[in-house]
């Protein structure tokens, strides 16, 4: 036997499969299956979650709808709220900037502390002698 001879024969088991008993043995197996869906299966279980997922969408466009609305009323209000929420935006930003030069202030009055006290370190470090000193020593 060669492969070819081998080849056409599974070539044709598949033609058969797909065009004459898969049909009919896929029809027959669906009706089982949806027997069985109706004592509780996972099919069943499939179908629900199915379900559950055309609520969702239909839920999530009617949300869209009624944002929308509320985006629209917003929008025709939201004028002299907008120029009350751009002040208190500004008043913000300037609080914020004031505490930011506060920070920075204390932060450069902080190095100038620091400053000193090293300077003061540096000096204690240093041996500081009185010129009568040597005649002490000797």
């Amino acid at each position: 036997m060669s492969y070819t001879y081998i080849f056409h024969n599974i070539l044709e088991g598949w033609l058969l499969l797909v065009t004459v008993y898969g049909p009919i043995v896929i029809l027959q197996l669906w009706n089982i299956c949806l027997k069985n869906a109706q004592q509780g299966s996972s099919l069943t279980d499939h179908l629900v979650m199915i379900a559950k997922q055309k609520s969702k969408k239909v839920a999530n466009k009617e949300k869209k709808k009624i944002d929308a609305q509320v985006l629209k009323k917003a929008h025709f209000q939201g004028k002299k709220s907008l120029a009350t929420e751009k002040a208190s935006e500004k008043a913000v930003i300037e609080e914020a900037k004031k505490t930011e030069k506060l920070r920075l202030v204390m932060k450069k009055m902080k190095k100038a502390q620091n400053a000193e006290k090293k300077q003061e370190d540096e000096i204690d470090d240093k041996c500081i002698l009185h010129p009568n000193d040597l005649l002490n020593f000797l």
